[in-house]
């Protein structure tokens, strides 16, 4: 059963408070502009609350000043103020040291019962702890009528979370900052397993509630929203304890018996993460969408975000904020255990996801299509009940899984054909080895068989993933049945590996099985089942079905806005793949609505010079461009480019595909000038990092290989085309991208009216084209009708003709054919012109 939704009116007002501790002057009203409005006339009657109380406060300010005596203790400077009153440093006359003294309401006073709980309930936590790492309360006084906390007095008390804002000012990491970073977070573990020992769970553990004393060591403080182990900590019905974006997801499933120690472990890795990375591990617009980040999405590899950060310590990191607690760390002394082991130079036990891990994980896969055209959608599937049972298959499987991280750490999608032969024959022979001596376990065959089809296909080998993908099916279906979480991701892969090589037949057969394995019941499951009726609708689109393909991406649209919250990232995808296909199909004022919702939502919540962001606004320019406005397009593509080149190197993927899609687009408006100098770049950096034979080095070169030709530059232009010609003869004779080049060096020939050298080009290249596509195709007539004009400027009007004829009595209903056939019927007139003219003799 769905947990029901957090108290967000309290949750947010909460949020207010905590602003105010950092900034005095924070302005209501321009919080109340960050909620949603329906929040907004609870939230302003609790700011009344606060504001009277505020006010009673206000009336003894007077008395709260430095020299003030409260019986022990005189009041020495101010060291802080918010929603529950004042904190001085203080000096107690009788030990003779100072304190920190925390000056309280009454509890007569205008604050909620509740708030007074949370002041009890702290002094009660801390008292039970006895450890460095924790600050400690003395004492609960009252004096004069004052009511207060003595506390152990922590000098400097700048907080994590203050490090963390100072740190974002550089551009890179400080100096120093990881190796800080793990005895922080050492320490706060050592402090949090002491109050676990003593039966006190935190509940709150985040940046801001860690302090750092004059010698830089960590003291855990705010006790409030903890948990003692005979009894219930503060929270209510639909409310959960702690800060949102630390929250533990066993919490956010309820029942609250879920809560303990190992919460605490999750809390201070996402803690971890945010001072490895300087960003939070989830992120949101709203307490509803931080909580299903927590649930249902696991946080960037924390590498991706910050290269100097080590493996090791991202793995431990990562292991603390596993979603299933029996995943995690047991304990936070564990946590502690990993970061001393690292911070002496041990092996940490942690590893990070590897293979084995990814292949029980529905990984999303967008690759993209044509112009950015269509993201296909694969969903996502936790591991929450697989488990290793027995002490000696666990062992076998870790040494299996060693092994694939070995295989996919050198999968490299930049890797030159020679190496990825290299490295596909080692693979083979392993994965021939590990069948071998797992023979006599179906079981763990099944999960190697499906992660050696993750490694082939990450290698660029479809066939030889097809086949693993196969052979774990074969084994699978029988042992664990089509539901089984491994079985649907044998599938998903093989939808995936039809889908991207064109049989789409094939790929939309295999997605409706997996639809048929799914079960939709609860909430999680609903995602799984929509996003591969998504992926069913852009193969209905890629089979023709056009016009089905919109019904059932729209309704997959509709159901996503109809789950409450609705999940922003999968809405945003299904809107960009929507946008796209209605493109194509014409429907140009849905597929710009529906483009520009998805751009916008992506530049609020991720950036505007995220990956999907620029995608959206590149899918924006190509609608543009279709409806005819080919100079606003352009600016588009520059747009989503420079706010590329202001994130990615040079040579990352996606900068290289927008410097090409710019390229392309101001060579159809003439300015042929600045497409040299990007397609030139471009083939540069390409050579470079993806080597001569890569599809998009090959395009690349093809196409400036051309424009060279439209601006009369015809030796650079036969330069280009005879590097792919000559370079692909060996490996790749057939090559559709060869074939094309071989064409453009016969242009270069037959422009300066050499056709016997430009001949045997054209032959070439029609000879593969036909080899390749079929004689009755487009791809192949066009290069047919090159030889046959050549053919006619060197006099074979035989041949010539019979190759015309042969075009021309094509049985075919293809209207993209007719105006082929048209202008072979034109050029056999020439033919029979020119043979009447010769015979007839001057």
């Amino acid at each position: 059963m769905e947990p029901a939704l957090p108290n967000l009116v309290e949750q947010r007002f909460e949020e207010f408070l905590d602003r105010i501790l950092e900034d005095p002057e924070a302005s209501f009203e321009d919080f109340l502009l960050e909620v949603d409005e329906e929040l907004r006339s609870a939230l302003r009657s609790r700011y009344e609350d606060y504001r009277e109380l505020r006010h009673w406060f206000g009336g003894k300010q007077s008395e709260w000043t430095a020299g003030t005596r409260l019986g022990d203790f005189e009041l020495i400077r101010l060291l802080g103020s918010g929603g529950m009153g004042q904190v001085w440093e203080a000096k107690e006359g009788r030990l003779d040291r100072l304190v920190a003294v925390k000056l309280l309401p009454s509890p007569d006073s205008p604050v909620s019962a509740r708030r007074w709980k949370r002041i009890v309930l702290e002094a009660q936590a801390s008292a039970r702890i006895r450890h460095p790492g924790i600050v400690q309360i003395f004492a609960y006084k009252e004096e004069q009528g004052i009511h207060f906390l003595v506390m152990e007095l922590v000098p400097e008390g700048k907080s994590l979370a203050r490090e963390i804002v100072d740190a974002r000012a550089f551009a890179e990491l400080p100096k120093g900052w990881i190796q800080k970073t793990a005895i922080w977070v050492l320490e706060t573990a050592r402090a949090l397993e002491a109050a676990h020992q003593a039966g006190v769970i935190h509940r709150d553990v985040k940046p801001s509630n860690i302090l750092l004393n004059e010698a830089g060591h960590c003291k855990v403080s705010d006790f409030g929203m903890a948990k003692l182990e005979e009894g219930p900590g503060l929270s209510r019905t639909g409310e959960y304890p702690g800060t949102p974006f630390y929250t533990a997801p066993e919490i956010l499933r309820g029942p609250k018996e879920n809560i303990g120690p190992i919460s605490d472990v999750f809390s201070l890795g996402a803690t971890f993460y945010e001072l490895l990375t300087l960003e939070r591990a989830f992120a949101g617009d709203s307490v509803a969408e931080v909580y299903q980040q927590i649930v249902l999405r696991d946080p960037p590899d924390p590498r991706k975000i910050r290269r100097a950060i080590p493996e090791e310590l991202a793995a431990v990191c990562l292991k603390a904020l596993e979603k299933d607690p029996r995943r995690r760390y047991r304990s936070a002394a564990e946590v502690a255990d990993e970061l001393q082991r690292w911070l002496k130079g041990e092996t940490v036990l942690a590893k990070t996801p590897g293979p084995f891990r990814r292949s029980w994980k529905w990984a999303k896969r967008h690759p993209l299509w044509t112009g950015f055209a269509l993201m296909a959608v694969a969903f996502s599937l936790s591991l929450m009940a697989m488990f290793w049972h027995e002490r000696q298959t666990r062992i076998r499987a870790e040494r299996a899984v060693t092994f694939l991280e070995g295989l996919f750490a050198t999968a490299d999608p930049g890797m030159n054909p020679s190496q990825r032969d290299a490295v596909g024959e080692l693979l083979d022979q392993r994965a021939e080895q590990l069948r071998k001596e797992f023979q006599g376990d179906p079981e763990i065959q099944v999960r190697l068989l499906l992660a050696i089809g993750q490694a082939n296909a990450a290698f660029g080998r479809p066939g030889e993933a097809e086949k693993h993908f196969r052979a774990c099916l074969d084994i699978g279906l029988p042992l664990h049945g089509p539901s089984h979480p491994e079985i649907l991701a044998a599938r998903n892969e093989l939808a995936v590996l039809f889908e991207t090589s064109g049989r789409y037949h094939e790929a939309e057969a295999t997605f409706q099985q997996i639809l048929e394995g799914l079960d939709g019941t609860d909430g999680l499951n609903l995602l799984r089942l929509l996003s591969v009726k998504m992926n069913l609708g852009l193969v209905a689109f890629r089979l023709g079905k056009v016009e089905a393909s919109i019904e059932m991406l729209e309704a997959v649209l509709d159901d996503y806005l109809n789950i409450e919250p609705y999940p922003r990232e999968e809405v945003e995808d299904c809107q960009h793949n929507l946008a796209s296909i209605c493109r194509q199909s014409g429907k140009l004022q849905r597929a710009e609505t529906l483009a520009t919702s998805a751009w916008e939502s992506r530049r609020r919540y991720l950036g505007e010079d995220h990956p999907k962001t620029l995608s959206s606004l590149h899918e924006i320019g190509a609608i543009l461009e279709t409806q005819g406005q080919p100079e606003v397009a352009r600016e588009r593509y520059r747009q989503a480019l420079q706010l590329a080149e202001r994130r990615f190197r040079t040579d990352h993927p996606l900068r290289m595909r927008l410097r090409g899609e710019l390229a392309r687009v101001s060579k159809d408006l003439g300015d042929v000038e600045e497409a040299d100098q990007l397609y030139t770049d471009l083939l540069v950096d390409q050579k470079r990092s993806l080597g001569l034979r890569h599809r998009e080095t090959l395009k690349t070169q093809r196409n400036l290989g051309f424009l060279k030709l439209r601006l009369e530059q015809d030796e650079q232009a036969l330069s280009l085309f005879l590097e792919v010609v000559t370079g692909l003869k060996a490996d790749l004779p057939q090559d559709p991208e060869r074939a094309r080049c071989l064409t453009g060096a016969a242009i270069c020939f037959a422009s300066k009216g050499e056709f016997e050298q430009a001949e045997p080009f054209f032959r070439e290249a029609a000879e593969i084209a036909e080899a390749v596509h079929g004689f009755a195709t487009r791809q192949a007539l066009g290069p047919a009708l090159n030889l046959a004009s050549v053919w006619m400027d060197l006099g074979r009007r035989e041949a010539a003709a019979n190759l015309l004829k042969r075009i021309q009595n094509l049985e075919t209903q293809s209207p993209e054919l007719v105006p082929i056939q048209e202008s072979a019927e034109r050029m056999l007139l020439e033919v029979e012109e020119s043979r009447v003219i010769e015979e007839s003799g001057p």
